[in-house]
């Protein structure tokens, strides 16, 4: 058996606070905890989108960890199937292909959804690296089912696709039963077909502590009540950031599963061809005040997305509720908080030393201050930039990806305007 040693593994299916009122990593945070964890790759591969991809790729420079850039789509195989494929990018011509997967639902299709058809994967494969997705997938799905002819047979088109060096069949364990079930199945179908296994944690958090905040925030995005019981179910709090010793224990009988995050990793050299090629940088230039881009080529212009945040006050009112947190409570809150509705949690409790003593006041409470403290400030939802449009000397399509607003229907870029002209190689 393979020594599996102490670089055999990289996280490779990451989700961030871009993945809207799922994931709760900050960018910035996730790619220092994988430098506290002695990690020299990183992925990130939110669902549906890039916009994290700017921020990502300055931190890990600035950090000096090797960037795998990625995105967790949902391919549409015929009219009423849908299922989740992991793409990871090679190469300059990888993060083309990317971009055009990522825009293509909200820009090509009449519902504007974020679904790319299976043909168009097909055509946009070309410099990218793809996995199954674990439990999500539709191989996992179809080897719950007991049905592993049709397995065989969606997992060997997928690598006919991908290509037989760049196709990965996933395997997670969180605890559930049912990634046990599939594990072994996955296991065998590799054997079977000889597409290799890839070991990941699927993670929404940083660290394991974290894992009730996330429960809150789906709570809050689903409004659904908050079920103390919850916890005990089987895998509540293992999608986070775990150590090379943590994720080898779980997968301590595939060290060739482990060993494959490093080899997909080491294929991922992003950050070294986009110092070859022409930046988007000399490429786009933006005009801030114009609102009417109708007089441009609409191939060539469009908006800028705009991430927006709610203000803590009203985050820890919402999650106060969720928890049941007496009235009285929530009015000495509301009376302590500083009138600045838009001050950070941290800022707040600086200004108001009373919240301290309130915190203190019962489990109850500390349990309100710490979510609120992790849930403070995250992105809750996307608009279009006012004031600001994006203009290219090529078309958009090929040079950024792109996203459909449902408020104004019109075309917006994915990244927002600050780091579209950040000197990233973007």
């Amino acid at each position: 058996m393979k020594k599996t040693t102490k670089r055999n593994f990289v996280h490779l299916h990451n989700h961030t606070q871009y993945s809207l009122m799922k994931g709760i990593s900050r960018v910035r945070a996730l790619v220092e905890h994988a430098v506290k964890l002695e990690m020299k790759h990183i992925a990130i591969t939110d669902h549906s989108n890039m916009s994290g991809v700017p921020i990502f790729l300055m931190n890990c420079e600035a950090y000096g960890i090797n960037p795998i850039v990625g995105c967790e789509l949902q391919i549409k195989k015929d009219s009423n199937e849908y299922t989740n494929l992991v793409l990871l990018v090679k190469n300059y011509e990888g993060y083309k292909n990317l971009i055009k997967l990522s825009s293509y639902g909200y820009i090509k299709t009449e519902k504007h959804k974020p679904v790319v058809g299976i043909e168009y994967l097909r055509t946009h494969s070309h410099g990218l690296i793809c996995l199954s997705a674990g439990i999500k997938g539709e191989i996992s799905s179809f080897l719950l089912s007991g049905d592993t002819e049709k397995a065989e047979k969606a997992a060997l088109e997928y690598q006919e696709i991908i290509g037989k060096d760049n196709f990965y069949l996933e395997v997670e364990d969180h605890g559930t039963p049912e990634e046990k079930v599939v594990n072994k199945h996955i296991v065998q179908l590799s054997k079977k077909t000889g597409i290799p296994i890839v070991a990941a944690n699927n993670t929404y958090y940083l660290n394991k502590e974290d894992a009730e905040a996330q429960y809150v925030q789906r709570c809050l995005a689903n409004v659904q009540k908050y079920d103390e019981q919850y916890k005990d179910q089987p895998g509540y709090s293992e999608y986070y950031i775990k150590s090379r010793e943590d994720m080898v224990s779980v997968f301590s009988d595939m060290p060739e599963a482990l060993s494959n995050t490093l080899i997909i990793a080491e294929k991922c050299n992003l950050m070294n061809d986009l110092l070859e090629h022409e930046f988007p940088d000399n490429l786009l230039s933006t005009q801030m005040g114009i609102k009417n881009i109708e007089q441009y080529d609409q191939e060539y212009v469009c908006n800028t997305v705009k991430f927006t945040f709610r203000d803590t006050k009203s985050v820890m009112m919402d999650i106060a509720e969720l928890l049941d947190v007496p009235d009285k409570d929530k009015n000495l809150i509301l009376k302590y908080f500083p009138s600045n509705f838009y001050l950070p949690m941290q800022l707040a409790i600086d200004k108001e030393p009373e919240l301290i003593n309130l915190k203190q006041k019962s489990n109850k409470l500390r349990k309100l201050f710490n979510i609120t403290m992790c849930l403070d400030r995250l992105f809750s939802s996307r608009t279009i930039h006012n004031k600001s449009i994006v203009i290219g000397r090529k078309k958009l399509s090929d040079l950024i990806p792109l996203y459909w607003d449902t408020k104004t229907k019109t075309i917006s870029t994915q990244y927002e305007s600050f780091y579209l002209f950040e000197n990233i190689g973007l």
